[in-house]
């Protein structure tokens, strides 16, 4: 008799630390879900209190980290967004895109050094990421090194061609003298953004099970995969 009792209550122990993990399980993913809904209607405040609660329950998502780092960014809080970036990479250290978007906040942040060390790993770990090539090149057009600008720009439309970075090959080919008949069809037929313009339009990545609305991330950096849906990014 008191086997089996001692039986139910160890039955009913583990029967609640199985029900009280699912329930902390569910509530973190409600509140990521809860966080992307305020994303797409670009409530970033809400959004970010949403993220932190998931982070209260999930300390160690290193999605969480880097989705309340783009909101972050989006927002305009870049010294924040870089704090969530570095926690992203100290759980996954090898991720590209963390990366690429820690290096796109170095940059708003005026510190080149920064972010070419960034994008540079990015482009190690991810050689065919478009969008940290393109950044790359505005960051030597910056320090007038055209040179090396023209080749990250060629190696990006290798990978996604767009009219956009034909424009700014043109202009960055213009620097040196030649334009190759890409850039100038590309001019001739699109009209010539601002250099300011163009610094905010890294194109997007599109990848699966995305997180996060396109039109709630106008600068292109690709949002986290869910875990609970297909796997985490790479």
């Amino acid at each position: 008799m008191i086997f089996a009792d001692c039986k139910r209550v160890l039955f009913f122990a583990v029967l609640g630390q199985l029900l009280s993990a699912t329930a902390f399980s569910q509530t973190a993913e409600s509140y990521r879900e809860r966080a992307i809904e305020f994303s797409r209607s670009k409530l970033w405040d809400q959004a970010i209190a949403s993220y932190h609660k998931a982070l209260d329950l999930e300390p160690n998502d290193p999605d969480t980290h880097y989705n309340l780092a783009l909101t972050l960014k989006y927002k305009g809080d870049a010294k924040q967004a870089v704090e969530e970036f570095e926690a992203a990479l100290r759980l996954k250290p090898k991720w590209a895109d963390a990366h690429y978007g820690l290096g796109a906040t170095w940059y708003d942040l005026n510190d080149r050094a920064a972010a070419l060390k960034e994008l540079r790993t990015a482009i190690d770990l991810d050689p065919a990421n478009a969008g940290a090539r393109r950044l790359l090149a505005r960051v030597y057009v910056q320090q007038n090194d055209p040179v090396a600008a023209e080749g990250e720009l060629r190696r990006a439309l290798q990978s996604k061609p767009t009219a956009e970075m034909h424009i700014e090959l043109g202009m960055t080919e213009g620097q040196l003298g030649k334009l190759d008949s890409a850039a100038a069809e590309a001019i001739t037929l699109a009209p010539l953004p601002s250099f300011a313009k163009l610094s905010k339009s890294i194109p997007r990545t599109r990848r699966r099970n995305i997180t996060w609305a396109w039109s709630s991330n106008p600068v292109g950096i690709p949002p986290a995969r869910s875990q609970r849906s297909g796997g985490r990014s790479s």
